[in-house]
């Protein structure tokens, strides 16, 4: 005859208690992970955004180099016009008043 009685472990509780410590860090490093790749795809979003901005910006500087250009021209081309302008009116205003003097010179 066999002496069959069952076996009682002494750490079970114990064993039990780690299992469930085990399983509730497996969750949070799941979750963790999942918040990592969460992190890293707004990193990436706001990357694209970043470079969108930067594009956007140095569009706006090269349209702002331009129009200072183009302003540039119109002032030269402005200042040229003066320029003609004052010469034509001394030469007019010169002939008239020579043509005055000869006017009273003669009559």
């Amino acid at each position: 005859m066999t002496n069959e009685t069952p076996q009682t472990c002494f750490h079970e509780e114990l064993i039990q208690k780690h299992a469930r410590k085990i399983e509730a860090l497996e969750t949070k490093a799941v979750y963790k992970e999942e918040m990592i790749k969460d992190v890293k795809q707004d990193m990436k979003d706001l990357n694209d955004k970043m470079d969108k901005l930067s594009d956007d910006v140095n569009e706006a500087i090269r349209k702002s180099i331009t129009g200072d250009s183009d302003i540039d021209k119109r002032v030269t081309s402005l200042e040229t016009t003066v320029r003609v302008l004052q010469w034509v009116t001394t030469l007019l205003f010169g002939s008239g008043l020579i043509w005055v003097i000869y006017s009273f010179i003669h009559h």
